[in-house]
Order: C-alpha cells, then structure tokens, then sequence
C-alpha cells in the first residue's frame, strides 16, 4: 500500500493509493481523513484552560479490486461532496488533514492480510 499523492486530497481526484499482491487477490481499501482543530479560547474568568474541539472524522468510501499475482493496481478514493464540505469547514484556513490508509487482501488461501498508512496531506 502506497499513497501516491497527499496534495489535494478533498478534489475530484480524490486519493490515488497503489495496492499490489504477490499472488491473485482481492484488495478491498477504506481511508480516513481527519481535520484536528485547534482548542477554543474561553472568555469565562472561572476557565482558565482552553477547551478541546473534537477533530472532524470523515470515512471515504470502500473501494474493491482484484489484482492479478506479482502487479498493483492503482485505485482512487473519493469525499462525497458532502464530506468534502464538512473538511473544508472544518478546515477554516488552514490546509493540513491526516489520511489514514487500510488495505485488507483476501488471498485464494489463508487468512487476509491488513496494511494500514498513514501521512499527512492538504486539501
């Protein structure tokens, strides 16, 4: 599993990751991308810490593929529209999100294997 690109990663393009298997496989690939935001200042005088915002969580859509033995595939994972609105309000500003990559391959014989990665991106 390999990210490709971690530049605009909320277009239409969306998120270009190669997979490959040594022998024929399955290959069914999830990503997460996440805007953490930064704490919010209070005015009360009784608060003297700043309080935490939760981080946005969006969960792109599954894609699955086969792969022939001993090749890789590149397959592409996109924000609906929708959660490409919620990141980039989230986002305000600011352009760096966190993309997190899982890829499962189901093999003709044994159990699947998972392979996550992480990096870091901009919208």
């Amino acid at each position: 599993v390999k990210v490709l690109r971690t530049r605009a990663l909320l277009g239409s393009a969306g998120v270009p990751v190669r997979v490959g298997c040594d022998t024929p496989c399955t290959v069914s690939t999830t990503a997460t991308l996440t805007v953490k935001r930064p704490a919010v200042k209070t005015t009360k005088p009784s608060e003297k810490k700043a309080r935490p915002v939760k981080p946005v969580v969006e969960t792109l859509k599954a894609a699955s593929l086969d792969v022939p033995a001993g090749s890789a595939r590149v397959v592409r994972l996109r924000a609906s529209a929708a959660q490409a609105r919620r990141l980039r309000r989230a986002l305000g500003r600011r352009t760096r999100l966190s993309l997190a990559v899982q890829a499962v391959a189901t093999g003709p014989v044994g159990s699947p294997t998972t392979v996550s990665e992480t990096a870091q991106g901009s919208r």
